[in-house]
């Protein structure tokens, strides 16, 4: 195992102190809407679209569109406070998913007393190709904790198609780390990272036949700081023409770069870290340098050169 060579350390950012997300930027006024392509998001646009139908938007989430596809918007709705756990930096969480259909129709899926969603905004994507959109969330009960989830329309109603048993117990929280072909078989995988506070445990899933099946795990994970609204500590790159998928190790002391494949996980480098990691973990234009910015308020950016397994 090599290690990737550091050719560029560290660089001020203006931005540093404040929430972003590399797959949703932060709304603009007067109706702007940005599209990004980061390889571990799916396709998604940020817009302030106004006003919002059927319930009250979460306060920090966003709205995520697609161009594509039956589902034309989304986002969580019906703040709530009835799960007190506060892992994304209060109290309060959704309880419910809205959906703008490609034909005008708004359509809400109301979660019971005891779940949440436990996100900020959902992640719109077409999984398997079908041309109908996957609307994929994080899902936690107050009693046995956050799950993984996936939404879509089913007769005309927005409904949960699939999803992985709940981790357990309570206040236990689960981060997407991807939406991405992360072995090259042409085909979405969803990454997570289980319990990125607590020695988490990295999993990857496929989205086969309308159902969640579990490829490969591994722990010494995170991708997720208490407290922190920035869920974007991962992301997939190429590297030797495949796909490999950056994240911290649990301590978030260093980045690992990991190759998925059929059922395997397997650490590829190391990027040593001078503080910890913390947030904003993005791909550069060029697809050969990635942005990280650290506890310590700076932010380093790392080229990447060719990693041999």
């Amino acid at each position: 195992m090599r290690s990737p060579t550091i050719i560029c350390a560290i660089a001020a950012r203006p931005d540093a102190g404040k929430r972003m997300r590399k797959d949703v930027p932060a709304t603009r006024s007067r109706g702007w809407a940005w599209l990004t392509a980061g390889l571990s998001s799916a396709v998604l646009f940020a817009a302030s679209l106004s006003p919002v139908p059927a319930a009250e938007r979460l306060p920090d989430g966003e709205i995520a569109t697609s161009a594509t596809g039956d589902v034309a918007a989304a986002w969580f709705a019906r703040p709530t406070t009835r799960y007190a756990h506060g892992i994304l930096g209060d109290a309060i969480e959704a309880g419910s998913l809205v959906a703008t259909t490609r034909d005008g129709r708004t359509i809400e899926a109301v979660l019971p007393e005891t779940q949440v969603f436990e996100d900020l905004t959902p992640r719109l994507v077409d999984l398997d190709g079908d041309g109908s959109n996957e609307i994929v969330a994080v899902r936690s009960d107050v009693a046995k904790g956050a799950a993984l989830a996936v939404y879509g329309l089913t007769d005309g109603e927005l409904v949960e198609r699939a999803a992985i048993p709940p981790i357990g117990r309570p206040s236990r929280w689960l981060n997407v780390a991807a939406l991405a072909d992360l072995d090259g078989d042409g085909r979405r995988d969803i990454a997570i990272v289980k319990t990125p506070h607590i020695g988490g445990t990295l999993e990857i899933y496929a989205w086969q036949d309308g159902r969640l099946r579990m490829r490969a795990s591994r722990s010494g994970y995170s991708n997720h700081v208490i407290g922190s609204r920035d869920l974007d500590l991962a992301e997939v790159v190429s590297l030797e023409g495949a796909p490999a998928l950056i994240l911290p190790n649990a301590a978030r002391a260093a980045l690992e770069v990991v190759r998925v494949g059929p059922d395997t996980i397997t650490p590829v480098a190391r990027i040593a870290l001078a503080s910890r990691a913390v947030g904003s973990l993005r791909l550069s234009a060029d697809g050969q340098s990635i942005e990280l910015r650290l506890e310590d308020g700076r932010t380093v950016r790392t080229r990447l050169t060719q990693v041999e397994n």
